[in-house]
C-alpha cells in the first residue's frame, strides 16, 4: 500500500496579532496503516482521522511512532474536505484549532451591530462567530452548547465554534498528531484517541493565555 504524504500548515496568533506561520510535510506512520486498509476493505468504523493531538516531544518523527508525549491534549478535528478543487482530487483535508478563552476578546453586548466574521466569548465556555450580521436583541439569548449549531439574536444569527481549549494551556507544544479514535476516548481531554496516522515536529509553542493556533493537515494518496 502507498503511504501518504502529507502536508501541515499552521498559523498561530496572539491578540489578533499573527505571530508565525508553518507550512511542511508530515510523516504518515507505520501505526495508521492498519486503519487505512481497514477503510479501504469496508471496515473502518471508526477508522478515519477524527482528532488532533498537540504534544510537548520534539524528537524527529519516525515510521515507529505510536503517540505523543505527554503532557499532551487532544479534541476534535474541527471539518475536513475531500477531493474536489481544494485540497485536489485524492486528496483529504483536516481542519483545526486550538483557541483560549482571552483570544476571543469580544463579550456580548445588546442592541449593538454585529458583522459577518465577528466573534464573542459569552462565558459559557464556548465561542461564537457570526454567520448572519445584524444587531443583537435586546437580551442575551440562551446560547447553544452543540458546536456548527446556531443561536438567533435579533437579527443576528451566531454559530458555535467550539470550547475553548483550557486543557492547553501550560503546554509547550512540539508536536502534531492526527489520529483516529476507533475506542471513542471523550474528546477534548488530555487521554490520547488509540491510533496514531502522522506525526509532526514543530518548533516550540508555549501555550498560554491570549493565543489562537490554527491550521489544515492535507493528506495525498
Amino acid at each position: 500500500m502507498r503511504r501518504p504524504v502529507g502536508i501541515v500548515r499552521l498559523s498561530l496568533y496572539r491578540g489578533g496579532r499573527l505571530l508565525r506561520t508553518l507550512e511542511e510535510e508530515n510523516l504518515f506512520v507505520n501505526s495508521g496503516l492498519p486503519a487505512l486498509a481497514a477503510l479501504l476493505a469496508g471496515d473502518g468504523a471508526n477508522q478515519f482521522a477524527s482528532a488532533i493531538g498537540f504534544g510537548s516531544n520534539g524528537t524527529a518523527p519516525s515510521l515507529t511512532d505510536t503517540a505523543l508525549t505527554a503532557p499532551s491534549y487532544y479534541k476534535a478535528l474541527d471539518s475536513h474536505a475531500e477531493n474536489g478543487t481544494s485540497p485536489g482530487p485524492g486528496s483529504a483535508q483536516f481542519n483545526w484549532s486550538l483557541t483560549t478563552a482571552a483570544s476571543i476578546s469580544n463579550t456580548w453586548a445588546a442592541n449593538s451591530p454585529y458583522a459577518l466574521g465577528a466573534t464573542i466569548a459569552p462565558g459559557n465556555g464556548y465561542w461564537y462567530k457570526c454567520t448572519t450580521a445584524g444587531t443583537s436583541g435586546s437580551a442575551a439569548p440562551a446560547f447553544g452548547a452543540v458546536v456548527g449549531g446556531t443561536t438567533t439574536d435579533g437579527t443576528v444569527v451566531w454559530t458555535n465554534e467550539g470550547a475553548y481549549d483550557s486543557g492547553a494551556l501550560g503546554i509547550t507544544i512540539q508536536e502534531l498528531g492526527l489520529l483516529a479514535n476507533p475506542t471513542l476516548v471523550a474528546l477534548p481531554g488530555t487521554t490520547a484517541p488509540t491510533v496514531l496516522l502522522a506525526r509532526k515536529t514543530i518548533s516550540p509553542i508555549s501555550f498560554t493565555s491570549g493565543m489562537n493556533l490554527s491550521g489544515s493537515w492535507t493528506l495525498t494518496f
